[in-house]
């Protein structure tokens, strides 16, 4: 779906919802969910109070990433859609069609940030959550508003890839076991492995559509860093990762049916890594389906250790 300009009422409550990217919201709120889940997979109890208003605290902390970026993006953003719209980079397109302004998007970041940090008190003061819960916050937000946010800027300085994988894997997947339990269990971290691998491979395959914009306004991440051809090798070994993650989870302790959940998204993983390693990225029609497959590796996995601990209680 293309983003339009439409100046009504209802057509700008349209355009946030659309820079809200809700489909790309999964990628934090299912983590968080599955953190919560192993929580009570362990403990015997489900406390919904804290997984309701730890989902709007990662979700603000995501929408106040996405308005950042769309702000501070905007340049690049503007020339990747001219030169090929992908529905995986580039931006959603509604700052470019004047519907949203940069600045109010900017403010609307800020305003989601605010009410994030709201939300963290209300969790540790009003929800009785642990001391650890508003420093788990605090690296949210600096590895999600400060991805695109100058002066730092992650984005352009190679390590924004492995902030994502830190910010969509591992702390998600803690932060909905800490918050009901108050502790921290190894096998979240383990769990969490070949979560923050894929999701690390999205952001790096996505960066293939978007590579020739961001070399004309010297944005720096890792394929710009690196090139194609490495970064296809940096593919691959994030992916290597995350199998032996899934493996290694198995042997920790996950419940076996996790290996029946998660083939679909292996195969997915293993031909999304194939196709960058023998170059399929230099079509654009390969590409797309390789960037739709990193997602759905990545949602995959998530859901696929949900399902196997909703299976059975230990």
């Amino acid at each position: 779906m293309e983003a339009v300009a439409d100046f009504t009422a209802w057509g700008r409550i349209k355009a946030w919802i659309w820079l809200a990217r809700p489909p790309f919201l999964t990628v934090g709120v299912f983590p968080y969910t599955l953190g919560s889940i192993i929580a009570w997979h362990s403990q015997g109890y489900f406390d919904w109070a804290l997984w309701g208003s730890g989902v709007l605290a990662v979700v603000l902390v995501m929408l106040s990433t996405y308005w950042a970026g769309e702000c501070f993006d905007y340049e690049e953003d503007t020339i990747s859609q001219n030169l090929w719209r992908s529905k995986f980079a580039g931006g959603t397109g509604v700052v470019q069609t004047g519907a949203i302004s940069r600045r109010a998007s900017f403010i609307g970041s800020i305003i989601a940030l605010i009410l994030a940090a709201c939300t963290g008190l209300i969790i540790w003061l009003g929800l009785g959550a642990g001391p650890y819960t508003i420093p788990l916050g605090i690296i949210g937000i600096i590895g999600g508003f400060l991805y695109s946010t100058p002066p730092v800027r992650w984005v352009s300085t190679g390590w924004g890839e492995l902030w994502i994988g830190v910010c969509y894997g591992f702390l998600p997947v803690a932060v909905g076991y800490y918050l009901p339990t108050g502790r921290f269990d190894a096998l979240t971290f383990i769990v969490a492995v070949p979560i923050s691998a894929t999701i690390f491979n999205v952001i790096l395959g996505n960066e293939y559509p978007d590579r020739e914009s961001d070399k004309s306004t010297g944005k720096r991440n890792l394929l710009q860093r690196f090139g194609t051809e490495q970064g296809s090798k940096m593919y691959l070994i994030a992916s290597a990762v995350g199998w032996a993650g899934a493996a290694l989870s198995l042997a920790a302790g996950v419940p076996p049916i996790f290996a029946a959940y998660y083939v679909l998204p292996l195969l997915a993983s293993l031909y999304a890594s194939h196709g960058f390693l023998k170059g399929k990225w230099k079509d654009r029609g390969q590409l797309e389906v390789l960037c739709g497959l990193g997602i759905f590796a990545n949602l995959g996995t998530t859901v696929a250790y949900i399902l196997a601990f909703l299976w059975t209680r230990g």
